[in-house]
């Protein structure tokens, strides 16, 4: 699996670019960041790495519920440069050029947890670029658990040795990329992480050492990282060898294991569920959307494709010629529902959807590769998943009590995975494979959710659609307005 892919402890959905309505009151924090190039060797091979403040990872945002969030970034890097969790997509933004700076603004709304932000342009992800971020409760919002003594953010990626430039230009020519050198935790290669605890109650013996362990899954050569977790006073290393992990090529498994991860309706929690009610059963399912990925020759170039379309961008940003409405730059549902055969082509696929609907989707894997896909700015629920092709036999299967909430999901090969989402955030929103080289040639789509009545943004109420900030930046065909 050729994938540029970050692991994070918890998941948290906000918006990275538009300014949520802001209370007065509200705790306002200001971060300066320089984006620039360093000469790293995580893997022992020295290569051009993206570093934010000189640090990678970079730094972690630690912020609170209702906390407004400023970041300056400045962009001291040789291209343009995007850094996102949700907005700021190549879909969503103008770049922020070479010399240049922008500050982004975002408030932490109804989320507790942690994920991540990571560059989103020209394969920069591959160079780093990435850290943590960080929600935390508010006082009078308890959690269902005991107040931990000590937190820590772990990032497990993947990492290639090789240039970030040159991979790019491989895959602009068409080739592909080889399999990752090795995963990296928290910046760092093998044996090479360290977590320091203070005694605590985890079932695990104060004192002593344990092993940290990341394996890759579905990939030759299979990869892996260690880090030590140290409690206090501990002395050396683990004690043993590390045991086995479990069988590479093991789908089957993976695949019955999976949904047995339920969400527990029996623990309370501050914001158990901030995107659908937990009664999604009862709901009445709009649409059903079915997306199968593939791989084509398209102008004797690779490309991967979503319902036979492979993605290219406009020189606008689909959100600035929406908001704009700038014509000739997308036109919406060009993309079919349902795989239809059609003769792979490149396009601008995007699909309009309504506010407030309720909808299923069933990704679609007819490859021998693990794929895996993520939806900006939506939890979505993941009712099953099963090996050869998905038909509506396969709804009987369904969990419609307990499914975990996720943003991102992996599918099988040969193998489909269905979901459930309520389309509660009105906005442009970036459907796309989360394989690093399938997302730069061209497997995503945008979903444009709208109002009933409200075709154009700009009369969108704010209650619904905060509208772009007064930095916002202007590129191709919104650059004259």
């Amino acid at each position: 699996m050729k994938s540029i892919s970050l692991v994070a402890l918890a998941f948290l959905l906000y918006k990275f670019l538009i300014l949520e309505s802001v209370d007065a009151d509200s705790p306002h924090l200001f971060f300066d960041w320089t984006v620039s190039y360093s000469q790293l060797a995580p893997l022992g091979v020295e290569k051009q790495v993206i570093v934010i403040n000189d640090q990678f990872p970079g730094p972690m945002l630690n912020t609170t519920t209702n906390d407004v969030v400023n970041v300056n970034i400045h962009n001291n890097l040789t291209e343009p440069f995007l850094i996102t969790h949700m907005d700021g997509v190549q879909g969503t933004n103008c770049p922020i050029q070479p010399g240049l700076n922008w500050s982004y603004s975002f408030q932490i709304k109804d989320q507790i947890g942690s994920f991540f932000y990571f560059p989103s342009l020209f394969f920069q992800k591959a160079a780093g670029g990435y850290g943590a971020i960080r929600a935390n409760n508010r006082v009078v919002i308890p959690v269902p658990f005991p107040p931990p003594l000590e937190e820590f953010d772990v990032l497990i990626g993947d990492w290639y040795n090789g240039d970030y430039k040159e991979m790019r230009s491989s895959l602009d020519l068409g080739i592909h990329l080889f399999q990752p050198d090795g995963i990296l935790i928290n910046g760092l290669g093998p044996n090479k992480a360290n977590f320091d605890f203070q005694p605590v109650t985890a079932n695990q013996t104060a004192g002593m050492s344990y092993y940290m362990v990341a394996t890759s899954r579905f990939i030759i050569p299979e990869l892996a990282a260690i880090a030590i977790v140290r409690y206090n006073g501990s002395q050396g290393n683990p004690i043993g060898l590390l045991p086995p992990g479990p069988l590479p090529f093991d789908y089957r498994y993976s695949i019955e294991q999976a949904p047995s991860i339920r969400w527990d309706l029996a623990v309370g929690a501050a914001r158990p569920n901030p995107q659908c009610s937990f009664h999604y059963d009862l709901i009445n399912v709009s649409r059903t959307i079915i997306l199968q990925n593939d791989w084509a020759v398209i102008d004797n170039h690779l490309q991967y494709t979503v319902n036979g379309v492979s993605f290219v961008h406009p020189d606008t940003p689909l959100k600035l010629a929406d908001y704009f409405q700038l014509s000739d730059v997308f036109v919406a549902d060009t993309i079919s529902d349902t795989p239809d055969g059609r003769f792979p082509v490149l396009g601008t696929s995007v699909i309009d959807v309504k506010y407030r609907d309720f909808i299923h989707v069933v990704f679609q894997n007819p490859q021998l590769s693990l794929q895996t896909w993520h939806i900006d700015a939506y939890s979505f629920f993941v009712v099953g998943m099963g090996v050869g092709n998905w038909d509506k036999s396969k709804q009987l299967t369904y969990n419609m009590v307990d499914a975990v909430s996720r943003s991102t999901i992996q599918v099988y090969p040969n193998s489909w995975t269905a979901i459930m989402l309520e389309l509660d955030n009105q906005g442009m929103w970036n459907v796309r494979s989360q394989d690093a080289e399938k997302w730069y040639l061209g497997q995503e789509i945008y979903m444009r959710v709208k109002g009933v009545g409200q075709d154009d943004p700009v009369t969108v109420p704010s209650r619904d659609e905060v509208h772009p900030p007064a930095n916002l930046i202007k590129c191709g065909r919104a650059g004259s307005l």
